[in-house]
């Protein structure tokens, strides 16, 4: 008996080890490791003009655990690049001096890098559109820095825009007499395509609407703020402002907007006025009275966020000369990587 139970126990065993020998065995490969070296491209402007320099900042660090050998040097210009909106990439210059004198090794957290010239390095830079830098080749590796450049703001014309909704058109006319900054700022935006699939964020249920931020958060936006520029202007039905308040400093008047259904004669003379609406009145109060999602707190009058997202699709501009019949139709451009 004991000796018929240890041959079934040296048969289990060997069929263990036949199906341990059958199992396949998967390898993972192991990653490539991280280079020591990144170089980070940085810029001060939200946007350039055409034909203005366009200066980067490139800076070269060791982010690794140790001392990095740079005997060889980097090939800075050889892997800098630049790509426009649809992915080609620009051509440098014929004559172009090296970028940087390198340091033969580089410490740990040591860097060195300087201010580039991009548009002499790439000459087309110049041009209107949204271009990619970024750098790629041995030894180091690079963050993506998106440069727009945009047409020059020509303050002699007048300038309308056209929102495109779901809900239909909403056309403004920008008012540069009352807010010549902010309504530079607005074409600036429009042309680097900054409002292309924006939205409009909050609802201030049958009384207006608050566009300006790309993410839907109403802390998102262009990041900066303006000078408030208040006028004795009247807050009618369609009027647009610029939401930064002179009192309270509250919200983003980089970017939000705020068109009003209805007159708001408290607002008069505390806000900026960007505009006035001249077609798409029914399309602004059709937004008002959208469905909204409201929170416990929230008082009568409130902004509240919209159940569905109320997608600002595209946003062109029509420039007219002053006292002349002909326009000139401008798209906003879509952004680099973009179709």
């Amino acid at each position: 008996m004991t000796i018929r139970r240890n041959r079934e126990i040296s048969r289990l065993r060997w069929i263990l080890i036949l199906i341990g020998l059958l199992v396949p065995v998967s390898f993972h490969a192991a990653e490539p490791a991280k280079p020591s070296v990144f170089i980070t491209f940085e810029t001060q402007l939200p946007y350039f003009y055409e034909g203005d320099d366009l200066s980067v900042a490139m800076t070269v660090k060791n982010v690794g655990d140790g001392a990095v050998d740079n005997s060889k040097g980097l090939e800075l210009m050889t892997g800098l690049s630049v790509e426009d909106a649809r992915g080609t990439k620009l051509k440098k210059a014929e004559r172009v001096s090296s970028l940087v004198t390198q340091p033969k090794s580089l410490e740990k957290n040591a860097f060195f890098g300087r201010v580039l010239s991009m548009s002499e390095i790439f000459p087309d830079l110049q041009k209107a559109g949204n271009y990619k830098v970024s750098w790629k080749g041995e030894g180091a590796a690079s963050n993506s820095l998106i440069l727009h450049v945009v047409e020059r703001y020509d303050a002699k014309k007048d300038y309308r825009a056209k929102l495109e909704t779901d809900f239909g058109p909403i056309v403004i006319q920008l008012d540069k007499g009352a807010a010549p900054r902010h309504v530079r700022n607005f074409v600036d935006l429009v042309r680097q395509g900054f409002y292309n699939g924006n939205q409009f964020h909050r609802i201030i249920p049958g009384q207006a609407i608050i566009g300006g931020s790309p993410t839907g958060d109403p802390a998102a936006g262009s990041g900066y703020n303006l000078d408030p520029e208040t006028s004795r202007s009247p807050i009618e039905a369609g009027t647009v402002l610029q939401l930064r308040n002179r009192e309270t400093g509250a919200m983003d008047s980089g970017s939000h907007i705020m068109i009003t259904a209805i007159a708001e004669e408290d607002l008069q003379g505390r806000v900026t006025v960007l505009g006035k609406v001249v077609e798409g009145l029914d399309t602004v109060k059709t937004l008002c009275q959208v469905p909204t999602v409201k929170s416990a707190d929230q008082a009568p009058g409130d902004p509240a966020r919209p159940v569905k997202p109320l997608l600002i699709k595209r946003v062109t501009l029509t420039e007219m000369a002053a006292k002349a019949a002909t326009t000139k139709e401008a798209a906003g451009k879509p952004a680099a990587g973009k179709n």
